[in-house]
């Protein structure tokens, strides 16, 4: 039997194209696999939040009753908000960029102006307040949403004018709100910031 060259293109041909469709269908099977896991991953992280959460939230209670808990059970109790802490920044700190002195005296002109108080009085800078270990400044750069950061692990957030930050605990996080110049913490005056006759402005050039 003689094959002619244009029947042996073809044959070629549908060869490849039957090996594409099961290369695509090898893609399709292994997406939906990988899909499957995701969703199964994300069930049982949903699961361990809930489980975490309610347990969480009843040592808290127990505290607040003045029961102190037992060594293991504190124990318990901090492995949780150490992992509430670490989910709560990995959603939190994309939405945030650093925060420079500038940042913070655009607010605290505002702030001032329209007759609010200076809180506490520093006599480090301003950048240095995250090295004593009483949290970072940021601005945040999209909507944001609550994230329970307390101890060190809380930030001080200002949240420029047309970004939301939704209403919720927010733990011991401060926030700075440029429309209308509101917080919902305190108000620092560091040692690089000349305050006169409501105006604030950085001792840098």
């Amino acid at each position: 039997m003689i094959v002619s060259i244009k029947d042996l293109f073809q044959q070629r041909k549908r060869r490849r194209e039957e090996q594409g469709r099961i290369a695509e269908a090898n893609q399709e099977a292994l997406a939906k696999l990988q899909r499957q896991l995701n969703a199964a991953r994300v069930n049982k992280l949903r699961e361990t939040e809930e489980r975490d959460e309610k347990e969480f939230c009843g040592l808290e209670k127990m505290m607040r009753k003045g029961h102190i808990p037992s060594g293991a059970t504190m124990d318990r109790y901090y492995e949780i908000l150490e992992r509430r802490t670490a989910i709560a920044k990995s959603i939190l700190l994309p939405k945030l960029r650093p925060a420079r002195l500038h940042d913070y005296l655009l607010w605290l002109k505002g702030y001032i102006d329209g007759g609010g108080q200076i809180t506490h009085v520093y006599n480090y800078p301003f950048d240095q307040f995250s090295f004593l270990g009483k949290g970072e400044w940021f601005v945040a750069r999209a909507d944001i949403k609550p994230a329970r950061l307390c101890g060190a692990n809380a930030v001080s957030i200002i949240v420029p004018s047309g970004i939301n930050a939704e209403h919720g605990d927010w733990g011991h996080c401060n926030l700075y709100f440029m429309d209308g110049y509101r917080h919902n913490g305190f108000v620092p005056l560091y040692c690089d910031v000349n305050f006169q006759v409501g105006l604030a402005s950085s001792t840098e050039n």
